[in-house]
C-alpha cells in the first residue's frame, strides 16, 4: 500500500517495495506487484526478502525455514512471479513449496519482462539466488576499504555472468551528513 501511494504521488523515482515471500503468496504478490507498476507508470521495482526474521514469519502463521531452504522456497515463488508477470495464459506449477493449477495474472506489468528484482543475499545460496533471478544487489558496505568494496562488487558481477549470462547492479545504502 505505501508503494501504491508513493507512485500515486510521485512522477520520477524508482518506487522500490520489499516482500517477505514466506507470507505473501507468489499469485497475491504478482498482483500486487502489477498494480503498484501500473499507478506508478512503470517505476515498480520489488526487494525479495527470504524469511530471515523468524517471529515476523511465525506471527503469520507461517514455519521459519532454515538458511538454505528460505533460498530455495524464494526460488519457485520468483520462478512462479516471473511466469505470473510475463506468460500470457494460465500455467500449472508443481514444486517443492507451490502447487498451483491453471495460474495466471492479468493485467501484466507495464515493464517488460517484468520489473526490476532485488535481494540483499550475502550467502553463498544468496548470491546464487541473486546471479540467478535479481537485477541488483544489495550490499551493505561492512568497511571503509575501498579495494575490499570493488572486490565484492566484482565477485557479484563475475558471479552472475559466469552462472547466468546476466549484468547485475550491486546496491548499498549511504549517509549524506
Amino acid at each position: 500500500t505505501w508503494a501504491a501511494a508513493v507512485g500515486a504521488l510521485t512522477s520520477y523515482s524508482c518506487v522500490l517495495s520489499t516482500v517477505h515471500v514466506p507470507v505473501i503468496h507468489p499469485i497475491v504478490g504478482a498482483k500486487m506487484g502489477t498494480t503498484i507498476d501500473h499507478v506508478s507508470g512503470g517505476r515498480f521495482g520489488l526487494n525479495i526478502v527470504c524469511g530471515w526474521f523468524s517471529e515476523e514469519i511465525k506471527m503469520f502463521g507461517a514455519t521459519p525455514l532454515d538458511h538454505d531452504q528460505r533460498y530455495a522456497y524464494a526460488d519457485e515463488w520468483i520462478s512462479c512471479m516471473k511466469r505470473l508477470w510475463s506468460e500470457p495464459g494460465g500455467f500449472d506449477f508443481h514444486g517443492k513449496y507451490f502447487q498451483i493449477v491453471n495460474g495466471m495474472s492479468q493485467p501484466k506489468p507495464l515493464q517488460k519482462p517484468f520489473p526490476a528484482l532485488m535481494n540483499a543475499g550475502g550467502s553463498s545460496a544468496g548470491r546464487s539466488f541473486v546471479a540467478r533471478h535479481c537485477d541488483m544487489a544489495f550490499v551493505p558496505a561492512i568497511t571503509d576499504d575501498e579495494n575490499y568494496l570493488r572486490e565484492q562488487v566484482k565477485a557479484y558481477r563475475k558471479l552472475a555472468w559466469d552462472e547466468n549470462r546476466r549484468e547485475i547492479e550491486v546496491w548499498s545504502a549511504v549517509y549524506a551528513v
